[in-house]
């Protein structure tokens, strides 16, 4: 379904990712993003999402990185989200 969705793209520490905008996913999925959610990787690292950072648009649900596919461990999704260190997840399950 992510392919149904608009593309774009932004440079984080040095690498350009692809992917799709987090608000469109939320939209999609028909969730109202007036509230925190948590971002957990397959590690168990986990960031809290405010409402705010959910609207951006450079907060991305990352497939690629540099023309690729992401490595295995990285990907396959990772939220990434621009000018905000640590706020990126790697291998996003939830």
């Amino acid at each position: 379904e992510l392919t149904e969705l608009p593309t774009t793209t932004l440079t984080y520490k040095g690498h350009t990712y692809t992917g799709v905008r987090l608000r469109d996913v939320l939209i999609h999925a028909g969730i109202t993003a007036d509230k925190n959610m948590t971002a957990v990787g397959a590690d168990d690292y986990s960031k809290v999402l405010s409402p705010a950072t959910l609207q951006r648009d450079d907060a991305i649900l990352a497939y690629a990185v540099d023309g690729g596919l992401l490595r295995a461990d990285e990907g396959p999704l990772r939220l990434v989200v621009a000018d905000a260190p640590g706020l990126s997840v790697k291998r996003l399950v939830r």
